[in-house]
């Protein structure tokens, strides 16, 4: 049976994962499987890993994870982040918001595996909150870092929808707006509900003058970033390494700590991590396994409005970015959704947000692989506790689609 080869690879990775195998480790075993299964030259398979090892963008992803490491060493040697998440807790007293916005602010960077800078921050605030295991702390980062990509402009994938349906991004943010709202709603709903009311109110004891400039120093490096990557189109790893020597010769930090950087930044479980989620990816498509996929969807003879929803979540699931979900579904989705003037936002809309929530689902998300590795959170445990909230994502979304019908 035709995608039954799929099924069982990724039925293998749960129970590597579950057996704590590095998950770097699973993802390259996977790629393997697929070669084996789908009878693959083993010149091919080599040619393959030597490719995506080279390739710039695997080479830039790993150096730009290793500088988003690098960053976090710095701010927090320097002092200028413990400073920054104590100044938050002077001015802000309900440490849910806190949790939430540091992500939502990175989230702002479209920076692949931008969800390893928030991390430790995340970690930071929930340090004292006894009833928050780390599960809980990795689906809080994972979260609230992916609640604007329905709607922020300079995300690559949504840019390619806007050019696919040949619309303006303006009319998609006013579409796409409701998903976003609804993903912070739902976010507090289920992400800080083990809480208990003690624990939200945040505690601060220190000297309140000081409070505006500390938080402004901390959040400075940041802003930095965006404001240079998003608007003036600086390359994030020229950005990343001028902030991390603008902040080495500003805090006067130690030539001893750039020893420590150096060992602190680089991490081969990350490389190997990379590099197993591209070369996954890249095998899945040679062998034809994702067509494959795409096939079994249009032999089962699904309703279009069905076809609409469950090929770019499938697309999303199996890829676990943006932009392939968008750039593969799409261009079999425009003879349903249609472009210019006959564009049907309600199709488009149920499109989207069920093609990201198949992202946000997917085992392959490097945000959530990285997340639940900072942590050393549980796989399975973690996955569980991203179900409940996306899944009702997943059913409100369909609710506003059936509005949009009678608005559109």
């Amino acid at each position: 049976m035709e995608g039954i080869r799929v099924l069982l690879i990724f039925v293998a990775m749960i129970y590597l994962l579950q057996k704590k195998v590095n998950t770097g480790i699973v993802m390259v075993i996977g790629s393997l499987f697929f070669g084996i299964l789908y009878l693959m030259n083993p010149f091919e398979v080599a040619e393959i890993a030597v490719r995506t090892l080279f390739l710039r963008n695997t080479l830039e992803l790993i150096l730009i994870l290793l500088l988003i490491s690098g960053l976090e060493f710095v701010l927090r040697v320097s002092g200028l982040m413990p400073n920054m998440i104590r100044a938050l807790k002077g001015l802000v007293s309900d440490s849910r918001v806190i949790m939430a916005f540091l992500p939502a602010l990175l989230g702002l960077l479209p920076s692949p595996g931008g969800a390893r800078f928030s991390a430790p921050m995340v970690g930071d605030v929930a340090r004292q909150i006894t009833s928050l295991d780390e599960d809980q702390k990795s689906l809080i980062n994972y979260w609230f870092r992916h609640i604007w990509e329905y709607i922020f402009p300079l995300y690559p994938g949504l840019l390619l929808a806007a050019a696919f349906i040949e619309r303006d991004l303006g009319e998609i943010f006013i579409v796409n707006f409701p998903f976003t709202v609804l993903s912070l709603l739902i976010g507090f709903a289920f992400c800080f509900r083990s809480l208990e009311e003690k624990e939200v109110k945040t505690v601060y004891t220190g000297p309140r003058e000081s409070l505006w400039r500390n938080f402004l120093s901390g959040i400075a490096p940041i802003l930095f970033i965006i404001i240079t990557v998003v608007f003036l189109q600086v390359p994030i790893v020229m950005s990343l390494l001028s902030v991390i020597i603008i902040v080495f010769i500003w805090q006067r930090i130690s030539d001893k700590e750039i020893t420590n950087l150096v060992k602190t930044a680089f991490s081969v479980n990350m490389v190997i991590l990379v590099f197993g989620v591209i070369f996954f990816r890249n095998m899945m498509e040679a062998s034809g396994g994702f067509a494959e996929v795409i096939q079994v969807i249009e032999n089962f003879g699904i309703p279009p409005v069905l076809v609409v929803a469950i090929l770019p979540l499938i697309t999303g699931l199996l890829t676990g970015m943006v932009l392939p979900m968008v750039s593969i579904s799409f261009p079999i989705l425009i003879g349903f959704i249609n472009t210019g003037a006959d564009v049907s936002w309600p199709l488009f809309a149920l499109a989207f947000s069920f093609g990201f929530s198949g992202v946000m689902l997917s085992p392959l998300h490097l945000c959530f692989l990285l997340t639940i590795d900072h942590f050393k959170a549980g796989f399975n445990r973690t996955y569980r506790l991203l179900l409940v909230p996306q899944l009702t994502f997943m059913v409100c979304a369909f609710i506003v689609y059936r509005i949009y019908l009678m608005i559109y």
